[in-house]
């Protein structure tokens, strides 16, 4: 996880330093209209993405090291099968983020409002999500190593298949959770279970009467 104020002084880039296979160390983009990017396999190294826009923004296969991304609106991001490590995400306002297959290692995404964040098959190790709205949270298939979800809410949870050690939402606003028959390794709170106890008891096909 990593604060802006924390990286080095940074080079300006352009979008077009947006390519395939590009290797970026140490650069900023700022206040850039990224629609219609599609770079594969880009590389990025203390670099920092702040108050840029984009309708599509395609980056599949990216890995970021100590990167800021901050204050973006994108309406579709497709960055499937990357790597992120020490990365903090901050006042994003995501449609869709479609980051299945997707490696997580002490990534932090604060204050942002995603409608869609899908993490199919993802790989997380050390992820906090603190006051954010998230509408679906899509980690079917996942393997997830403390994920801890504080402030905010999710729509809707989506575990099935996933392997979980230590998914913590306790703190959070989670509405619905599908997949009930993949819940080990779930931490939520007293109320949450009291909330949550008719969607699990429909399935297990539990009849409850008062």
């Amino acid at each position: 996880m990593v604060d802006y104020d924390a990286l080095p002084p940074l080079i300006a880039a352009a979008r077009a330093d947006l390519a395939n296979s590009a290797v970026l160390d140490g650069v900023e983009l700022s206040g850039a209209d990224l629609s219609g990017v599609h770079a594969t396999s880009m590389r990025m190294m203390e670099v920092a993405l702040r108050n840029c826009t984009a309708d599509e923004f395609t980056t599949p296969g990216v890995s970021g090291v100590d990167t800021f991304v901050g204050d973006v609106r994108v309406q579709t991001w497709r960055a499937h099968n990357g790597a992120w490590r020490d990365a903090t995400f901050t006042s994003l306002r995501v449609g869709a983020w479609l980051a299945d297959g997707t490696e997580l290692v002490d990534v932090q995404i604060t204050g942002s409002k995603v409608d869609l964040l899908s993490l199919r098959g993802a790989r997380i190790t050390r992820l906090t999500v603190t006051d954010c709205t998230v509408e679906t949270l899509d980690l079917t298939g996942a393997e997830v190593t403390n994920l801890v979800v504080s402030g905010g809410s999710i729509g809707e949870l989506l575990t099935p298949d996933a392997r979980m050690t230590n998914l913590d939402v306790s703190g959070a606003d989670v509405r619905m959770v599908s997949g009930p028959s993949h819940l080990r390794g779930l931490v939520i709170s007293h109320q949450q279970l009291s909330d949550l106890a008719p969607a699990f008891a429909a399935h297990m096909g539990l009849v409850v009467k008062d």
